[in-house]
């Protein structure tokens, strides 16, 4: 009997050795569940979780600002190259157009001169045909219609015309010796 008492007694030791190991896994298993929800209702833990969130949402802020004022930059060095190009083309065509009003003003100022010299003979007549060659001749193109008219509603012996500049003494008269 001793031997069946001995070996109800290890077989006794053996069951108890196995509830103490499944307690100390249950323990083990609750312990980080435990320790998890200490951790989670900490007023440490939870400020600093809270001021991980802040740094978080302050830099996402911060890039998105950043990347928009980046873009209105860039926005706003486009339209400035535009109205820099927009107006650079304006004095070029004001340029252009200075120039072609100085050409012409320089055109009339010419044919001016060319049908004051034609008209200028104390005869009408002559005049008439003086300022027919300039404009046959191609001479007066600007003032060539205007002039046509008026030679065709002329009457013979009427016109305008301008007197003879007086004969100019020589310049340096001879000496009498």
């Amino acid at each position: 009997m001793s031997d069946e008492l001995d070996l109800e007694l290890k077989r006794l030791q053996i069951e108890t050795s196995k509830f103490e190991l499944e307690a100390k896994r249950l323990e083990l298993q609750s312990r980080p569940r435990s320790f998890f929800l200490s951790a989670i209702s900490n007023p440490i833990v939870i400020a600093g979780a809270i001021a991980a969130m802040v740094t978080v949402s302050t830099g996402c802020i911060s890039y998105v600002l950043s990347e928009h004022q980046k873009q209105l930059e860039e926005k706003k060095t486009d339209a400035q190259k535009r109205l820099e190009e927009q107006k650079a083309e304006a004095q070029i065509r004001l340029a252009q157009v200075n120039a072609d009003s100085q050409r012409r003003l320089e055109i009339l100022k010419t044919e001016s001169s060319l049908i004051m010299d034609a008209v200028r003979t104390d005869n009408p007549d002559q005049a008439a045909v003086n300022l027919k060659f300039l404009i046959d001749a191609g001479l007066v193109s600007q003032s060539a219609p205007d002039l046509a008219r008026y030679l065709d509603s002329r009457m013979p012996g009427s016109g305008k015309t301008l007197p003879r500049p007086p004969a100019s003494p020589p310049l340096n008269p001879p000496r009498n010796r």
